[in-house]
């Protein structure tokens, strides 16, 4: 039997043999790994067994896989961010449509919707689930904008005042409106629209507090104004 030089100093390290250690038959012997080796190879043998019979559905999800990669891009935060404000202009030529199906205006169409910040489902994919103007919620993605508004409550005793402000957010959504709009001649102009439990109603200006009925389940948005010209 072959023995290994000493490691010295060290005295707690295994003694490491150049020649491998010969040892006569007999049954249950186990030298080194031989049996991991032989474990290994069963399963192996298993494993591409069972490739080789369902080959073909492994080919055919490798190829659906494929296509669904190579179909679907990351969308960037600007990119996603562009999706969201379409998706509210939609909303608003919607409204137009509606209203203009139901009116007997001939020269001129108006109405108004409050800002939603809900977009709804997306199948797309994104490089960032959130941003300084959007963000996805859920394990099935769902798109939200963030709150364009601030919405700020002054309480007395015989009366209660509210104050709306824009968020930076809320400025860049009405700059992209207006330019959507501006495409299509369709005129838009945006109020602060304070909504309760038991008061709804748009106040005459930003920045400024005016008397409200109720502050329960307080909360603020945009009040979308359009017009258009037929």
């Amino acid at each position: 039997m072959t023995q290994g030089v000493h490691p010295f100093p060290s005295r707690t390290r295994k003694l490491s043999p150049v020649v491998p250690k010969i040892v006569p038959w007999r049954r249950g012997v186990k030298i080194g790994r031989c049996q991991h080796l032989i474990v290994s190879i069963f399963f192996n043998f298993i494993a591409g067994l069972y490739i080789y019979n369902n080959k073909e559905d492994i080919m055919d999800f490798q190829n659906q896989l494929h296509d669904r990669l190579k179909h679907s891009t990351l969308l960037t935060k600007e990119q996603a961010y562009q999706k969201c404000i379409n998706g509210v202009y939609g909303d608003i030529k919607q409204n137009i449509l509606q209203t203009a199906t139901n009116s007997k205006e001939t020269n001129i169409l108006s109405g108004e919707l409050p800002f939603s910040t809900s977009i709804g489902y997306t199948e797309d994919h994104f490089q960032s689930k959130e941003s300084d103007l959007y963000y996805i919620t859920g394990s099935d993605p769902y798109l939200y904008l963030r709150d364009p508004c601030k919405l700020f409550i002054k309480s007395g005793f015989s009366s209660c005042k509210a104050s709306i402000s824009l968020t930076l957010a809320g400025r860049r959504y009405i700059q992209d409106l207006e330019r959507l709009a501006s495409m299509d001649n369709i005129s838009l102009s945006f109020k602060p629209f304070y909504q309760s439990t038991y008061c709804k109603k748009a106040l005459s200006a930003f920045d400024v507090f005016e008397k409200v009925q109720s502050t329960h389940l307080a909360s603020a948005t945009l009040l979308i104004c359009w017009q258009v010209k037929v």
